[in-house]
């Protein structure tokens, strides 16, 4: 197996599959009784949200992977919603300053996530040492290429989840809208994007 080559294949496949995903960011429900304080429920909103990412609930897991394509990852016998518990296993948030104007305003995020360049640079080195092994001869020999790419994308899942993983945080300022009585970022994939850039994807490809 060529591994740099297939390595580099498995890293666009991931980062395709998630900038794919606009619902990456926030989804679920959120909300709460009405109050004068309009910038505290737009941000108790926001929280709501975020904190079913942060839980993995799981209705906001299988929107996510309903929104991209993770279909690549199908033939490597690899859930998407595994892959993304995965991927979002170390997910934290802080909602900073928050501030409306009417229905508009802006808000302050930080998002911490696994590195998941430093991670697959990482894995990479694994995948190196470990395809030379009896063990990934006989995945070969007995599964092909599928099993053990299955196996490879297991040890990478298992990394980007573990407590242990290099975790990497950036603070972005949303702008963010109220509507049918809910406040919300306004542009879905701004967060995507904020989540993949503190993921520092970008070293993937």
């Amino acid at each position: 197996m060529k591994k740099t080559v297939q390595c580099r294949m498995l890293a666009l496949t991931i980062a395709f599959a998630l900038a794919g995903a606009p619902t990456l960011a926030l989804v679920g429900c959120g909300g709460g009784a009405a109050t004068v304080d309009e910038a505290a429920v737009a941000k108790n909103d926001l929280t709501a949200q975020l904190e079913s990412i942060k839980n993995l609930d799981a209705g906001a897991v299988s929107e996510m992977a309903a929104s991209g394509d993770f279909s690549d990852l199908e033939q490597y016998g690899v859930s998407a919603e595994d892959f993304l518990k995965a991927f979002l296993a170390n997910f934290d948030y802080s909602v900073g300053n928050v501030t409306v104007d009417g229905d508009t305003g802006t808000a302050e995020i930080s998002l911490s996530m696994t590195d998941v360049g430093t991670t697959m640079v990482a894995w990479q080195e694994k995948v190196t040492e470990f395809v030379a092994t009896d063990e990934a001869v006989k995945l070969m020999t007995e599964g092909g290429e599928s099993a053990l790419y299955q196996k490879l994308f297991q040890m990478l899942m298992d990394d980007l989840a573990s407590p242990e993983a290099t975790i990497k945080t950036g603070t972005y300022t949303f702008d963010i809208s109220k509507s049918t009585g809910k406040w919300d970022v306004t542009d879905a994939q701004a967060v995507t994007d904020a989540m993949l850039d503190v993921a520092n994807m970008q070293d993937l490809v």
